[in-house]
C-alpha cells in the first residue's frame, strides 16, 4: 500500500491482511522531513559518540553499529515514538494495551565492503520473549533506502515458523537461510517505513553506495514482555496504550 495516514488513522484492512499473510507491509509518506530531523540527528550523534569512545571497536560496531535506546538521548525522539502513526498501528495490531518495546539506530557505513552485510534472521529466535506473536517492528527510512545501500529485505510468509539459525562469527549475528527469490527488498524514501512481524526473516546486503544508510527502528508489543530464558523484563518497557488510550492523553485511540 502507498498512502499517507491521517493523524491517528488506523492501517487499512488490506495492510492488516498483508501483515497476516506476508508478515510485513510498506507504509509510504508516513513522516515529514521536519519530524524525521531530530531522529536522524540523535541517531548520527550516537554513532559519532560510539566511534569516539575510549576503547577500540570491532569492525562491525564501527560500520554497522548496534545503538539501542535512542529515545533516552532526545525528548523529541521519545515523542516521535508516540507519533499517531505508531499509535494507530499498535492499536490495530496489538490492541488496547501496548508498550514501546525496543528502538535503535539502524545505520550502515558507505563503501565498507561485505562487512556491512546483515544476515537474514528472525528476531524471535535469538531473543525469545513471552509474547512472540503479538508485536511488530517499524523500519523507518531517515534518508532514501534501497537494496544497493543495504536496505532490509523481508521474506514473505515465513513468520509462522521458526527457521534453524547459526551464529556467524564473520558478521557477529545469527543467520538463517531463505532463498533470494523469496525475499522482497522495498526501496524507501525518507519518511516511508516497513511494518513487520517479530518472526519475519529479514536482513540486508552490504552498503555498496557512496553514502551511509540511515534508518531508525522502533518496536511495540504487549505490556510486560519478558525474556523466556531469564524471566527479566525485555527492552524499553515504555507504556504507550492503556485501555485504548494513549498514556498521558485524554482521548481514545
Amino acid at each position: 500500500m502507498s498512502i499517507r495516514p491521517d493523524s491517528g488513522q488506523a492501517p487499512t484492512q488490506v495492510m492488516l491482511a498483508d501483515f497476516e499473510r506476508d508478515g510485513f507491509f510498506v507504509l509510504r509518506f508516513a513522516f515529514t522531513a521536519e519530524e524525521l530531523a531530530p531522529v536522524r540527528e540523535a541517531c548520527l550523534a550516537a554513532w559519532r559518540e560510539s566511534l569516539e569512545g575510549p576503547k577500540e571497536l570491532p569492525a562491525q560496531a564501527k560500520l554497522r553499529p548496534f545503538l539501542p535506546g535512542i529515545h533516552k538521548r532526545s525528548r523529541l525522539v521519545a515523542e516521535f515514538c508516540r507519533h499517531p502513526v505508531f499509535v494507530a498501528l499498535a492499536s490495530a495490531i496489538i490492541g488496547s494495551e501496548a508498550d514501546q518495546s525496543w528502538n535503535q539506530a539502524c545505520l550502515k557505513a558507505s563503501e565498507a565492503g561485505d562487512r556491512t552485510r546483515f544476515p537474514i534472521h528472525q528476531d524471535g529466535t535469538f531473543a525469545p520473549v513471552s509474547h512472540p506473536d503479538t508485536g511488530f517492528a517499524c523500519f523507518v527510512a531517515l534518508r532514501p533506502v534501497s537494496r544497493r545501500n543495504g536496505g532490509l529485505g523481508f521474506a514473505r510468509g515465513y513468520h509462522g515458523r521458526k527457521l534453524p539459525h547459526e551464529w556467524s562469527d564473520e558478521f557477529s549475528w545469527w543467520s538463517c537461510h531463505v532463498p533470494d527469490s523469496e525475499m522482497s527488498y522495498p526501496s524507501l524514501m525518507a519518511g516511508d517505513l516497513v511494518v513487520y512481524h517479530p518472526m519475519t526473516p529479514h536482513g540486508g546486503d552490504p552498503n555498496r553506495s557512496g553514502s551511509d544508510r540511515e534508518a531508525f527502528l522502533v518496536a511495540y508489543n504487549a505490556p510486560g514482555v519478558t525474556l523466556v530464558e531469564s524471566g527479566e523484563l525485555f527492552g524499553d518497557q515504555r507504556a504507550l496504550l492503556r485501555g485504548g488510550r494513549l498514556v498521558g492523553a485524554t482521548t481514545t485511540v
